[in-house]
């Protein structure tokens, strides 16, 4: 930390110099070492489902001095490789780096708001996509991926090899067990929400009938999915006539305050031939004042009668200007409410979709789980050297699997599979050649991040 220079002044000797330079040099070479393991993991690393980025727009208009950000948050990676953005939609995410999908997200935007100039937009990865160890240890499951981490790190985190095998095999069954309980209340709950964004999406879309997914429509033989269904669709037909009841209400006021304007341009119009029927009165009375037959007295009633006429008149125009405006407030009142109600649904819409991506997510970890139970339980065997196979989706979603090494460095959504029969470990080589993609260490201590500019 640099001192005030009220208080420090650097001297001005030639050690110093030397020493001033050889520090701007170090703090030089640290900023080029730092950005290159950033842009080194930005390029390396590639996206998938259950990754989570946080991503951050930034679009800076020079005339008047304003920064806006039209998009920002944390973002899950859908089962379908793709991001739900505000304003774009889905974008893909899966088999890219982040420098990429922030490339994308800035041309989707430019070209979608039809912008000016190019927004600025980050990705930095917040949560890796989760690996699995099965097999022979002591805790097999699903672990949070770090960077840089290797078989041997990731076994340490499964609670090492398996010490008791007959103990560890019957909380094997148990743990399976949990996670059927656990997958079948997973799979109500998606019901559940499948049916209400049916339901919120026939409200956004003032349909009059919920189109529900094909899959629920299958089974509402099934009591507990007819009686979800109906549920929907009683609180549709609730919030319909709800928010109907409030716009007609309002409707029939403005048609009231209409049928008063009508009599108030009756009332006008019939002013209007009286006055017109006193001016000609008033005519022939000033003709016959002129020629000595008739009175001023009479003429003077006249002309009060039209003053009379012209005050009626006036107070009718103030009526009808508030008629006016009360008309213009109900119709702005009446729109005001339907974009309201659609922004409160479209805020529940996305809350749904959200929790949608969450318990699918959830659920297919929890089936693999089972599955990888069912195959450790197949192929247990006595206790021998540990022999590692890494299974892992390539660019072609082709699944390889490859004997690995406790060096061998992991990737997100690996699965390592411990065995502690079947002979010795041999030395094994890291994944790399044939279908699979080389495993490369990331930098320790950096995130995948990018950034499009």
């Amino acid at each position: 930390m640099s001192q005030p220079a009220s208080t420090f002044t650097p001297p001005r000797s030639s050690l110093a110099c030397a020493m001033g330079r050889r520090i701007a040099a170090l703090f030089a070479l640290l900023c080029a070492t730092l950005a290159a393991g950033i842009a080194w993991a930005a390029d390396e690393y590639t996206l998938g489902p259950q990754d989570k980025v946080r991503i951050a727009v930034v679009e800076w208009f020079p005339g008047t001095g304003d920064l806006r950000s039209p998009i920002t948050g944390e973002f899950a990676v859908t089962p379908t490789g793709t991001v739900s953005l505000p304003l774009i939609g889905d974008v893909k995410a899966a088999g890219i780096t982040p420098s990429q999908l922030a490339n994308a997200i800035s041309d989707r935007l430019q070209g979608k708001l039809g912008l000016e100039g190019r927004p600025d937009t980050s990705v930095e990865v917040v949560q890796f996509r989760p690996f699995y160890v099965a097999g022979t240890v002591e805790r097999p499951g699903e672990f949070l991926y770090r960077p840089g981490m290797t078989v041997l790190q990731a076994i340490s985190l499964a609670g090492g090899l398996q010490r008791h095998p007959a103990a560890n095999l019957l909380q094997l069954e148990r743990d399976a067990a949990l996670a059927e309980d656990e997958t079948a209340a997973l799979a109500s709950r998606i019901d559940e929400l499948q049916a209400r964004e049916a339901r919120l999406t026939a409200e956004f879309n003032e349909a009059k009938v919920i189109e529900f997914p094909a899959d629920l429509r299958g089974r509402r033989t099934n009591p507990s999915v007819a009686l979800l269904l109906r549920l929907e669709e009683v609180q549709f037909e609730i919030n319909r006539r709800l928010f109907n009841s409030g716009v007609e209400a309002q409707k029939m006021q403005l048609t009231m305050l209409g049928q008063e304007l009508q009599s108030i341009d009756q009332r006008m119009l019939s002013l209007s031939k009286e006055q017109e029927a006193v001016d000609q009165h008033l005519g022939m009375m000033r003709r016959m004042e002129a020629r000595g037959t008739a009175t001023a007295g009479r003429t003077l009633d006249l002309m009060r009668s039209i003053s009379e006429i012209a005050g009626k008149q006036r107070e009718l125009d103030v009526q009808s200007l508030r008629i006016q405006q009360e008309r213009a407030r109900l119709n702005e009142a009446i729109a005001r409410a339907s974009d309201q109600r659609r922004n409160e649904i479209s805020v529940n819409l996305q809350d749904v979709k959200t929790k949608l991506v969450e318990f699918r997510q959830r659920l297919d970890s929890g089936r693999k789980l089972i599955s990888l139970a069912e195959s450790v339980k197949r192929s247990w065997g006595a206790a021998a050297q540990p022999v590692y196979t890494l299974i892992r989706e390539t660019k072609g979603n082709v699944e390889s699997t490859v004997d690995v090494s406790e060096d061998t460095p992991l990737k997100p959504g690996d699965v390592l599979k411990v065995e502690q029969g079947g002979g010795t470990l041999q030395d094994k080589t890291p994944v790399s050649g044939g279908d699979a993609e080389p495993v490369r260490p990331p930098a320790r201590g950096s995130q995948a991040r990018g950034r499009a500019t």
